[in-house]
């Protein structure tokens, strides 16, 4: 049951107002992705070019440690993470096939971090923050 407190209007506005943002195109919804993508995009660029593992946590090659253009093209968008041109793209899965690894996904702790930061904004929706 749910109780509620001398306005409830005013508290039926607020809830309504959070639903709506957790619509698929809602403030809300946006706040996550756009979150979960520019807290990802620097765990993976330090995995991938600094210490040099693939998504399993398995070493991948020295030269694409010091690959300056994958690291650079590789960005956060509105759609998510991805590289700023095709021929990146395409570079980046050449290499997958090359070392036979999955590089450019996140690793289950980078996935777990972005998924913390996603319930506490959802959280702080609820709580009025």
């Amino acid at each position: 049951m749910i109780t509620l407190a001398n306005n409830p209007s005013a508290e039926i506005i607020s809830l309504i107002t959070v639903f709506e943002a957790l619509q698929p195109q809602g403030y809300i919804i946006n706040l996550i992705k756009q979150s979960a993508y520019t807290t990802l995009l620097p765990l993976m660029k330090s995995r991938i070019h600094s210490q040099g593992t693939a998504t399993d946590g398995s070493a991948i090659g020295s030269n694409l440690v010091r690959t300056g253009t994958l690291r650079d093209g590789f960005v956060a968008t509105t759609e998510g993470l991805g590289f700023t041109d095709d021929a990146l793209g395409e570079r980046a899965t050449m290499l997958e096939e090359k070392y036979g690894k999955t590089i450019w996904q996140p690793t289950v702790n980078e996935e777990q971090q972005a998924l913390q930061l996603a319930q506490n904004i959802v959280n702080n929706a609820f709580s009025g923050k």
